[in-house]
């Protein structure tokens, strides 16, 4: 589960660096790039959740977290 934690959040700051990246050359390969490392947490944070269920700690938070995600993504 801790190394589930740790991936998230690298990826989560893959995320970041790829987001202010695109704003600042406003290359669309950047933009894509963001989008698919966005798809690649929330599909992380969906199996931490269900692995959290599975070992019986209930992180209700990764839920949360992924359908902001979510709809950060149908957003963006």
């Amino acid at each position: 589960m801790k190394l589930l934690l740790i991936l998230i959040m690298i990826v989560a700051a893959l995320m970041l660096i790829a987001y202010f990246a695109a704003a600042i050359t406003k290359n669309h390969k950047l933009l894509i790039l963001f989008r698919v490392i966005m798809l690649i947490l929330i599909a992380l944070l969906i199996i931490s959740w269900i692995t959290s269920i599975v070992l019986g700690q209930h992180f209700i938070l990764l839920l949360l977290l992924a359908i902001l995600f979510i709809i950060m993504y149908i957003l963006s």
